[in-house]
């Protein structure tokens, strides 16, 4: 039997069902051991078995990136981050506009509103660090 064997037997359909189950990560062990026999029947299915292994790996991988990445754009994206950042924008831009009146207290203002600004940025960078997949990567 090749796993390329056109013909549609009982046996050509159980080891694509295995083969699919191993890809997927989903095997029990009895269908790992059920597999491991077929392959030592017919040693072209080693090679599959691999491949199959090594895409699920890969799979895997892509997976928990896109899941760390949801869970960083929620945090970076979340209401309280919204209203921080646009009302330490905001006092920014108005206490520039109030110095031209009230230097000292447009000061202040602007003060405020880049600490505002630069906590929030540090707050969520600190909030979502443990999950970030990047930050072991060497730029």
């Amino acid at each position: 039997m090749s796993i390329v064997d056109p013909a549609d037997s009982p046996e050509t359909r159980r080891v694509r069902e295995l083969l699919e189950r191993e890809g997927l990560g989903t095997a029990t062990e009895a269908e790992r051991q059920e597999l491991a026999l077929y392959c030592a029947e017919h040693p072209e299915l080693a090679g599959e078995v691999d491949k199959m292994a090594e895409q699920a790996r890969l799979g895997g991988a892509w997976l928990q990136r896109l899941d760390a990445d949801a869970k960083i754009a929620k945090v970076e994206h979340g209401r309280l981050a919204r209203v921080e950042q646009g009302a330490g924008v905001a006092l920014t831009f108005g206490g520039m506009a109030l110095t031209f009146v009230a230097p000292v207290a447009g000061t202040v203002i602007v003060l405020l509103g880049l600490a505002l600004t630069i906590w929030s940025v540090v707050r969520v960078r600190l909030q979502t660090f443990r999950d970030d997949p990047y930050r072991k990567v060497k730029r």
